[in-house]
């Protein structure tokens, strides 16, 4: 029961795969559908189908069959056999034939569908990108979907009205909202967490944690001079990642007053490239730092997560970024969780203002219906329900009484019931739903993040709302690009992250010497980075000026 309740945090983390995910193309070909009105595309089927009210009720029509293309994680059992499907068929009388190729191959096959013109009818949980959407919508083989939203998606309305930053996020150029997003606002949805050893604090009589980044730099080395884990032996990990470092982007960077390794804007409006800042070499100098007093982890551009995990559950790891303490240290019951607290939001002397960098809680690009689509009327309500606060639960953990009941529903409290087929509880939700490790279309309510009878759940929201909310800032908002400037900006990013994520690394690790940091600039201005640069600040005063 203990492994049990804490691997529901899973799925608010593994957003972060949905651009490395991957799909296979899906033949457009509508004589396996069938029609229940026509395939006249938004507009012509008004008035067909069935309504979704605010309770999440949705009556049937006829049956009718359709194609849906999304990514297959590896956690999920076959698409076709989930629970979500099935009850989602019984509401609606929509079949659907499925199409989950798993993540290898994922931008190949994407493009090759889009290029062949054998899409599906329904793309869920895509991960198209907005390039993707602005040439496929403009081409008119993604829908515009603000007219079925407005007469037929009253949820989906409901959150754009009552966040107006969400709508804007969403609509291309053009006018249009070609796919819709994954809503997620809550606190520890949006902000980067480093959890703390406490046992470690506590052998060390460790009583306040650090704020500056140099204070930071003492910790680190006081877990590693001190055997911070009194077994006598040296084999403590003050700093423990798994992502090659990426992690440090929104917890150390924005210390430095860099708060975006790419793009950024400032105060006034202004749009700057955070690789080309003075304060991304100071981050990247104490980095290195960390790095030659191996103060972090040698393995960091090579362990897995479960790598990195496996050693902080051995307590060999002093901290590390990640959604929940579970992740990383040893937790056999949810008071565990209370003993390991979140690193405060850092400054520097470079930038005195403590800061961390968040996401906008948006993942663009994961619902989208194409012109295959036979009756997008239906489509739109059925997605729509999703949007609904009953319809985000249902998607996310499945019917109430399998995986979850109430504890105090008054209060809209859950808690989980144990799988009894032996599966923890993430393995057993990943065959009933697909929203595991794949950003869905939902609404995720503050107060559904947060409905939970679980002290370890209510810590994370308390260390995050009082450490890292305060002092969040959002580095860039959302934005489109216009069919030129995207071609532009896809031209000079083709090497660019490549290039980047190469001396980052050579950097921090020292095999590139600080002397050529001028060398590096200079390759960045060839890559044309300040014409990068000017079209993401006309983009950003575009959306600025529509906000």
């Amino acid at each position: 029961m203990a492994k049990m309740w804490n691997r529901r945090f899973l799925s608010i983390t593994a957003l972060t795969v949905a651009a490395s995910l991957s799909i296979t193309a899906c033949s457009g070909d509508n004589g396996n559908k069938t029609n229940t009105g026509g395939a006249d595309k938004a507009g012509a089927n008004k008035g067909q189908g069935s309504n979704v009210n605010t309770e999440g009720e949705m009556a049937s029509s006829e049956p009718i069959t359709m194609k849906m293309m999304g990514y297959k994680h590896p956690i999920h059992g076959p698409w076709e056999e989930m629970i979500f499907f099935k009850e989602m068929e019984k509401r609606t009388n929509i079949k659907f034939v499925f199409d989950t190729p798993p993540s290898e191959g994922y931008e190949e096959k994407k493009n090759l569908a889009f290029a062949s013109g054998e899409v599906p009818d329904v793309f869920f949980g895509a991960n198209l990108t907005p390039g993707e959407e602005i040439k496929y919508g403009s081409q008119g083989v993604l829908l515009p979907l603000e007219d079925l939203i407005e007469e037929h998606a009253p949820n989906i309305k409901a959150m754009f009205e009552e966040m107006p930053d969400v709508k804007q996020s969403v609509t291309t150029p053009d006018g249009h909202i070609y796919a819709l997003p994954h809503v997620n606002k809550a606190s520890i949805a949006v902000a980067p967490t480093t959890w703390v050893n406490g046992d470690w604090l506590n052998n060390l009589n460790i009583t306040e944690l650090p704020t500056t980044v140099e204070g930071l730099y003492e910790l680190l080395k006081n877990f590693k001079d001190n055997d911070a884990n009194k077994n006598g032996q040296a084999d403590e990990i003050p700093l423990g990642t798994n992502n090659k470092m990426k992690d440090f982007h929104s917890v150390i960077l924005p210390a430095f007053g860099v708060w975006g390794r790419e793009v950024y804007v400032d105060d006034d409006g202004k749009v700057h490239y955070g690789a080309m800042t003075d304060g991304y070499k100071a981050y990247l100098q104490f980095m290195n730092r960390l790095w030659k007093e191996k103060l972090v982890d040698p393995a960091s551009y090579t362990d897995t997560f479960t790598e990195m995990s496996a050693k902080g559950k051995e307590n060999k790891v002093g901290m590390f970024v990640h959604a929940a303490p579970f992740l990383g240290f040893k937790v056999d019951k949810p008071e565990d969780n209370l003993k390991y607290p979140v690193l405060p939001a850092l400054s520097s002397d470079i930038n005195p203002t403590n800061t961390a960098a968040i996401s906008a809680g948006i993942v663009r690009g994961v619902f989208a219906i194409t012109s295959q689509n036979p009756d997008p009327v239906r489509t739109i309500q059925w997605v729509d329900y999703l949007y609904s606060k009953e319809g985000s639960i249902f998607v996310h953990y499945g019917p109430e009484g399998d995986l979850w009941e109430y504890a105090d529903k008054e209060k809209g409290l859950r808690k989980y019931i144990e799988p009894a087929n032996g599966m923890n509880t993430e393995e057993y939700r990943g065959t009933l739903t697909p929203d595991v490790g794949t950003p869905l279309p939902k609404w995720v309510r503050p107060e559904v993040e947060r409905g939970w009878d679980d002290v370890g759940h209510e810590h994370r929201f308390k260390e995050t709302e009082e450490k890292i909310m305060p002092h969040a800032r959002l580095p860039f908002p959302l934005i489109y690009f216009t069919a030129e400037e995207q071609d532009q900006i896809d031209v000079i990013s083709t090497d660019l992250k490549t290039y980047l994520d190469s001396m980052e690394a050579k950097f921090i690790t020292g095999q590139e010497s600080f002397d050529k940091w001028d060398n590096f600039i200079n390759t960045l201005k060839k890559m044309n980075i300040e014409q990068y640069v000017e079209i993401n600040q006309a983009a950003y005063d575009r959306w600025k000026a529509a906000n």
